[in-house]
């Protein structure tokens, strides 16, 4: 008896102590939700990705950047003084050298329109000083608007707006890469949890299993010592023993390393819970499967898998690019106009207020020969629109092929419960009638162990299928773009 009572106690401590350093504390009870809001809130790979979108943003803040507007003013002073050889020197009336002093600025307001219009409106301004003006004011100034429109290259929102397009078509590609990523992470966190039920009930039984074997080996000992069995009997009953307490190892180590993959997928540190023992409160279930066909899982799936959106995405953000490229190999004629006024008065503001008009009307004209940059661009983009059609026909595929083995991972999972619960209640009757054999001494040792090891394998092998089910359950969930729904998660636009 001291053996067995030893024996169940060290059992006891190996079902609440699993291996690493988890052995003090409380467990820390979790369920799948709350695995899912840790991921959301903690997970380093989804907070890495969140990233992704706010640089995209900032990229599209960047591209508008482009037609804001920009204040400008360009003060200058300048003082000057020009020797003078003898002819000039007589005509300057015998100076050896002239002297000027110049103020001059410019400020005003330019920018460029989504049309593709340049355009600069401000003053400029001059008060030139010198010898011969005996150094008076006199303000030359102009004042008005200059304008440049592409006519050709250039010109429109096709052209002016690529980058910014483009640049908004990446921040959606973005946005479909993040749910596809935190799609791939509460998948795996569905699948770390229902492996760490597996792990835990699998030791369970594994313990059960060494208890049975200890019983038998205590049972035998007694017969052995009131001269109904053989003692080879109680030699049998302690390999029997020592497999089970090999087994309980091994199920102990799986349930350390399961925990640790869940882990690190709800902490940013694993060691913030590697003092906690995590003691999941949800178990697999066994509900039947969705009557939905295949056919509509494969349409409900390319509407709501973000790859498949990125992939359909990247196609348009490409025909963008290749509309813009197309555009550079034209020629460049642009239209430059100017109105405005001029003036002149020892006076700034008499210098401005003036009816003096100036105009002017001209082409800017420029033709590369025979322009191979503008040709290789445009083919590579070309090229490019080829590949990311290919890309998204493999998104497709990629589609079809998830869908298809998610479903057929459900449905055999679902059979396996069934046939498995079936194999484990007749391994429980076998194992009964056999021990009631062993007890009036038609059996051996060895054969009751046998059949104590296929009634251990039978149940793993349920509780395997139920925890197969529920993970095949949130694979079909990310298959077909449903994960986010079925566990009542909506994302939002990240705010910095």
């Amino acid at each position: 008896m001291r053996f067995l009572a030893s024996l169940v106690l060290g059992v006891t401590m190996a079902c609440f102590a699993p291996a690493g350093n988890a052995t003090e504390a409380f467990p820390l009870p979790l369920s799948v939700k709350d695995c899912v809001r840790r991921a959301l809130e903690e997970n380093l790979e989804i907070s890495i990705q969140r990233l992704n979108p706010l640089i995209d943003e900032e990229a599209v803040r960047t591209a508008r950047g482009d037609f804001d507007p920009t204040l400008f003013f360009t003060p200058n002073y300048e003082e000057n003084t020009t020797p003078l050889d003898a002819q000039s020197s007589v005509a300057a009336g015998g100076r050896l050298a002239t002297k000027s002093r110049t103020d001059s600025w410019a400020g005003g307001v330019q920018g460029k329109v989504p049309l593709g219009t340049t355009y600069n409106f401000g003053l400029r301004t001059t008060d030139a000083r010198n010898t011969f003006n005996t150094f008076r004011e006199q303000y030359t100034t102009y004042w008005g608007l200059d304008l440049v429109q592409p006519l050709l290259r250039g010109f429109g929102p096709d052209s002016q707006m690529a980058t910014l397009r483009i640049a908004r078509m990446s921040k959606s590609i973005s946005d479909a890469d993040f749910a596809q990523r935190v799609m791939d992470v509460l998948t795996r966190v569905h699948d770390a949890y229902f492996n760490l039920v597996y792990a835990i009930e699998n030791r369970t039984v594994q313990i059960q299993a060494l208890e049975l074997a200890a019983k038998l080996l205590e049972d035998n000992r007694k017969r052995v010592r009131i001269g109904v069995m053989a003692p080879l009997e109680i030699t049998q009953a302690e390999s029997g023993v020592a497999g089970r307490e090999e087994s309980v190892i091994l199920a102990d180590q799986d349930v350390s390393q399961r925990m640790t993959i869940l882990r690190a997928l709800i902490s940013p540190n694993i060691s913030d819970l590697q003092e906690r023992a995590l003691a999941p409160t949800d178990r697999p279930g066994d509900a039947p499967p969705s009557a939905k066909t295949r056919a509509q899982y494969l349409t409900d799936a390319l509407d709501l898998r973000p790859d498949y959106r990125a992939a359909k995405l990247a196609v348009e953000r490409q025909n963008i690019q290749l509309v813009y490229d197309q555009q550079q190999r034209w020629p460049q004629v642009d239209l430059k106009a100017t109105a405005g006024f001029n003036g002149v008065d020892p006076k700034f503001m008499e210098s401005i207020d003036t009816k003096n008009e100036r105009w002017a009307v001209g082409l800017i004209v420029r033709v590369p020969l025979p322009d191979q940059a503008a040709a290789g661009r445009l083919e590579a983009s070309r090229l490019r629109k080829q590949q990311t059609i290919l890309q998204l026909k493999q998104a497709e595929q990629a589609v079809v092929v998830d869908v298809n083995n998610a479903l057929d991972g459900v449905t055999a999972s679902y059979k396996r419960i069934r046939a498995t619960r079936v194999a484990r209640r007749a391994a429980e009757e076998a194992l009964s009638a056999e021990t009631s054999k062993l007890r009036a001494g038609t059996t051996t040792s060895f054969v009751v162990l046998e059949l104590q090891n296929k009634l251990a394998e039978a149940r793993s092998r349920e509780i395997r299928a139920l925890a197969d089910y529920s993970i095949a359950v949130a694979q079909l969930n990310q298959a077909v773009g449903t994960t986010l729904r079925m566990n009542d998660v909506e994302l939002v636009p990240a705010a910095r």
